[in-house]
């Protein structure tokens, strides 16, 4: 049985033009777009944090048997833990609520144009190929 060759992933000009035209609809929300673009690098640095929390942890607290700067250090990881759960969340928000949006815009524009020809073209084109 012959292997299969690997799929190139390049993006062809139809890809191009599909992302265009969608660009078209997502700038119209640019306050959406901002937000949630601005909490990349928030979650990620949430994110990265927590080993290196978990580690100070280890190393300068729980191996000396201190105490208190392992409560401190705990804290300051849930913390993290509490910031990027919510990050996440209100990032996947808006994110849905610029796709909803988007999509309804999309409709909403197909519907118009539909109207907008003329009952000949519906006389003349086939059942299916609108």
């Amino acid at each position: 049985m012959a292997l299969s060759k690997p799929r190139e992933e390049t993006m062809t000009t139809s890809d191009t033009t599909y992302i265009k035209q969608y660009w078209r609809y997502l700038k119209k929300h640019p306050l959406h777009l901002i937000i949630g673009s601005l909490l990349i690098p928030i979650i990620t640095v949430l994110h990265l944090l927590q080993p290196l929390l978990l580690q100070k942890a280890i190393d300068n607290h729980i191996l000396k048997g201190d105490i208190h700067g392992l409560i401190v250090i705990t804290l300051i990881f849930g913390s993290t833990v509490v910031l990027e759960f919510l990050a996440r969340g209100f990032q996947g928000y808006i994110f849905q609520v610029m796709g909803l949006h988007t999509v309804t815009n999309i409709r909403t524009d197909l519907l118009q144009h539909v109207f907008s020809l003329s009952s000949t073209y519906f006389d003349k084109t086939p059942k299916g190929s609108v």
